[in-house]
């Protein structure tokens, strides 16, 4: 691991919602799963200067960016959620309104999983990103909720 990147790892600090981060993200780093460049855009993007409502979401804009996505299409399919304001008061902090990763953690992970899923079945960028849509369209909040933490629970039973 080079400086710069020991440097940038050193920044980002454990916090009450993501006890492990350093560790987290120290890993993915050795590991050769997150890119210098990766790395970088998340601590610009979710957190210099970002509330604890946003830090939480580096895992799973983290997890998508592991995959091999790209950091556009994290931002494009992250854009389709509806900001947070209004739908939470834990953590809201009024001049993060609008910004791109101001969402749900659960929604965040619906999309990530979901944009997966169709990719992975259609191979198309395009298609992946309109089938989302549609989805994102005909579910609540609360489902898209429920079938996250399905997914992790059977997750967990393949383990």
């Amino acid at each position: 691991m080079d400086l710069k990147t020991k440097l940038l790892l050193s920044q980002m600090k454990d916090n009450d919602y993501f006890r492990n981060l350093n560790s987290y993200l120290t890993e993915m780093v050795k590991e050769e799963k997150l890119t210098y460049d990766n790395l970088k855009y998340l601590y610009n993007k979710l957190y210099k200067n970002k509330s604890l409502f946003i830090k939480q979401n580096i895992f799973p804009v983290g997890q998508f960016l592991i995959k091999g996505y790209s950091i556009q299409e994290a931002e494009k399919v992250a854009e389709l959620l509806p900001d947070a304001n209004g739908l939470t008061i834990f953590c809201y902090d009024k001049k993060e309104k609008g910004d791109v990763y101001n969402k749900l953690f659960r929604d965040l992970e619906f999309v990530y999983m979901k944009y997966d899923y169709y990719k992975n079945i259609y191979g198309n960028e395009t298609k992946a990103y309109e089938l989302l849509k549609k989805e994102l369209e005909k579910t609540t909040i609360k489902q898209r909720e429920k079938e996250v933490q399905k997914q992790g629970m059977e997750d967990e039973e393949e383990m």
